[in-house]
């Protein structure tokens, strides 16, 4: 309204007996900030701010994401200004999926890459290791196993390949007798088996008329089927 002094002035009968200077004074109004998170939270949904006054918007969280700002369609709104809109607006958080890295230990195997990036709330495929002699049984991190899908953990992870030895793998036993006219040996025969990856095996060794047997022989089954036992 208008002010004489502090005394409002209003229409009608005009009684002051003197020349006067009104003044208007003014109230800022009041306008109505809706904030929608998108996906994330933030300490409150409304806020009240006034014309020509300083306003602070709050800072939402999201997992696995980083905020880049209020937006109210395509334009940004600032998050700490004066404000000098003449209406209420809604705003809405925009977000940046936050990026990770995976590291893989192939374990004594080998993989076609050993680190990755995954993007929180993408799709990933992890490689599949090969090892000789064992079958591959996953990726873990500690007793957690981790296979294709979507990257929902906000944090970088170091996953190790689990095997199995495989149980089919051949080894040799030779078995030779020494000469009768000379210190030379001759092969009498040769046998077959089958054991498990680096396991131990003790062949029994043969048993000929007329020829001390040698002592038995305990050795590690070759993941790639070398391993060959003479007596």
């Amino acid at each position: 309204g208008w002010y004489n002094g502090s005394s409002l002035c209003e229409s009608g009968t005009w009684k002051i007996a003197a020349n006067v200077t009104l003044k208007a004074l003014w109230k800022a109004n009041r306008y109505t900030v809706t904030l929608s998170p998108n996906g994330g939270t933030v300490s409150t949904n409304t806020l009240t701010v006034a014309y020509d006054s300083q306003y602070s918007l709050p800072t939402p969280r999201r997992t696995g994401y980083t905020f880049f700002g209020w937006y109210q369609g395509n334009s940004q709104v600032d998050s700490d200004a004066i404000w000098k809109n003449t209406k209420s607006i809604v705003v809405v958080a925009e977000w940046k999926a936050n990026d990770y890295t995976v590291t893989l230990d192939p374990n004594g195997g080998t993989v076609s890459e050993q680190t990755m990036t995954v993007t929180y709330d993408k799709y990933y495929t992890l490689p599949i290791p090969v090892r000789t002699g064992y079958t591959f049984v996953g990726w873990f991190w500690d007793d957690a196993q981790y296979s294709d899908g979507i990257w929902k953990n906000a944090y970088s992870a170091f996953l190790t390949a689990r095997w199995t030895p495989n149980t089919n793998i051949p080894y040799v036993v030779n078995h030779y007798l020494q000469n009768i006219d000379d210190d030379n040996y001759t092969l009498e025969s040769v046998q077959q088996f089958v054991g498990t990856s680096d396991k131990n095996v003790r062949p029994a060794v043969g048993s000929y008329i007329g020829f001390t047997s040698p002592s038995a022989q305990t050795a590690t089954v070759k993941p790639d089927g070398s391993l060959v036992v003479d007596y």
